[in-house]
């Protein structure tokens, strides 16, 4: 049986006997899954894995992948995902810049 589709009632039971508050009994939920979105021409992914987030951003023939630890799969910065998403976009294209310019003064 799957616990995620008892009842409340059932869940709080068990919590009562298991001496636990009734969100440790369930599932966790990958809050990452699926969110993806567009952001200066870039398409961006998070995927969650056992043990770490998976940040993945496409341009082209352009991939970049970054791995996280699971700090990030915390529901209290699921709203910020995005706004997180877009920095590290900024902040890639700043470097890919500054590469470009000191490669150009060499």
């Amino acid at each position: 049986m799957d616990i995620n589709k008892c009842s409340c009632e059932v869940l709080y039971r068990l919590a009562l006997f298991f001496d636990c508050n009734m969100e440790e009994l369930l599932n966790p939920i990958q809050y990452l899954s699926n969110i993806k979105g567009t952001y200066r021409g870039y398409n961006y992914s998070w995927k969650a894995e056992k043990d770490k987030d998976i940040f993945v951003v496409k341009k082209g023939n352009e991939t970049i992948i970054t791995d996280y630890d699971n700090a990030m799969t915390n529901r209290k910065y699921y709203k910020s995902l995005k706004a997180f998403a877009e920095m590290e976009i900024d902040a890639y294209i700043m470097k890919k810049e500054a590469d470009e310019l000191c490669r150009n003064i060499v």
